[in-house]
């Protein structure tokens, strides 16, 4: 099952520039479940905004291959285990919100 699947996202054509993807909002949604693993391959990515849904376990280890990251706000979901401590090596990541969710780095 690809990506856009597992974040329930209705739009087929947009697959096709996934991978060039650079800022993914996808704020109050009510998505739920995991964050998948595939995220990592969206390596220009800058901004990854999943603020207010209902996420729940970690974050996967491929969080770790966005090397052009520069925000992530995990706030408001039910996030609960750790972020990988690679994380720590994106020199670019400027930002990490994650209130309201039980997360260790």
């Amino acid at each position: 099952m690809n990506l856009l699947w597992q974040l329930y996202l209705p739009y087929r054509h947009a697959y096709l520039s996934l991978y060039q993807t650079v800022l993914t909002k996808l704020d109050e949604n009510f998505l739920s479940g995991q964050v998948h693993e595939e995220i990592g391959k969206l390596t220009m990515l800058q901004q990854l905004s999943l603020y207010s849904n209902q996420f729940s376990d970690g974050i996967p280890f491929s969080v770790s291959y966005l090397k052009e990251l520069q925000l992530l706000d995990l706030n408001d979901n039910q996030l609960t285990g750790g972020i990988p401590s690679s994380i720590r090596k994106l020199s670019n990541l400027e930002t990490l919100h994650r209130g309201n969710s039980i997360l260790v780095v």
